[in-house]
């Protein structure tokens, strides 16, 4: 049994009503050592009382660790993502947002073996609606091609459009500590500038075939047309893919600004919101 420490870091902002789904669902891992850490971003609403109760209550007997953090004021994901980091004991991490579950109790287990082997690896998620009720795969068929697909066209397709779903990804403090992964020049987008260093760097992000987590599909800053979010995005092309302009090729160059185009238009992120709604929302699911 692999002795090292899973630490599992739950982000929540303004998700209070989900956080318990995704807290019983690391209590429940069968991994020996585990470590969790909830970090909220100054919600409108959060309860570290019933929260610690709750986990005291229900992990009586597990002997895990686990720690409550509440920002002051509200700093973003990827600030608050390193906030968590500078506390954690785990060899390995996953992020996980309180709006989202952990898929089975053997969900760590699988991933440390997996992290034997890699520095980062991801897997697969499933889409799920408001009540966590399964609705299909999410971009299954290129996750399973990230084995066979080379660094270089991999990272010229992830300069276009982030196809790695972050809800999926599990990695080592080593990979952290090698590229002090999480930027904060962004202040949403912890997953894209992310991936991009580490493709272009050389290291690979190993998929493994294996359901890791349940996404609810209509929730977050994705699905909605946050200005924060947006602002990422263009700041992404500016640093990471308009500075490789050259190694990427000019087509792919052009192909990434007319997607940027694309993500900035308030008509069609609305059209994207309202697609979202309509296939994932149904049944009065909100």
């Amino acid at each position: 049994m692999n002795k090292k420490r899973f630490s599992v870091i739950v982000l929540s902002y303004n998700n209070y009503q989900y956080i318990f789904e995704a807290i019983h669902s690391v209590l429940i891992q069968n991994y020996p050592d585990i470590e969790l850490i909830i970090i909220d971003d100054r919600s409108e609403y959060f309860d570290k009382e019933e929260i610690e109760n709750y986990i005291k209550r229900e992990a009586k007997y597990t002997g895990i660790h686990y720690e409550i953090l509440i920002n002051e004021l509200n700093i973003g994901t990827v600030k608050s993502i390193n906030r968590a980091l500078q506390i954690v004991s785990g060899d390995y991490i996953k992020l996980l947002s309180a709006d989202d579950a952990l898929y089975a109790d053997d969900t760590l287990t699988i991933a440390a073996k997996a992290l034997e082997k890699n520095l980062i690896i991801t897997s697969t998620v499933i889409k799920c609606d408001s009540n966590l009720n399964e609705i299909g795969m999410f971009r299954d068929k290129f996750t399973k091609s990230l084995n066979s697909i080379s660094n270089n066209d991999l990272y010229k397709r992830l300069c276009i459009h982030n196809d790695i779903v972050a809800t999926g990804v599990f990695f080592t403090k080593e990979i952290i500590d090698k590229y002090q992964l999480f930027d904060e020049r962004y202040r949403l987008l912890e997953d894209w500038p992310a991936w991009l260093k580490i493709i272009r760097s050389g290291d690979k992000i190993v998929f493994y075939d294996f359901v890791s987590t349940k996404y609810r599909s209509n929730t977050g800053s994705a699905t909605g047309i946050n200005s924060d979010y947006l602002a990422d995005k263009r700041t992404v092309f500016e640093n990471e893919i308009k500075q490789n302009k050259e190694r990427i090729g000019i087509v792919t160059f052009i192909k990434a600004a007319a997607m940027l185009k694309i993500r900035e238009s308030r008509l069609i992120r609305k059209l994207y919101r309202t697609i979202f709604s309509r296939i994932y929302c149904k049944d009065g699911y909100e």
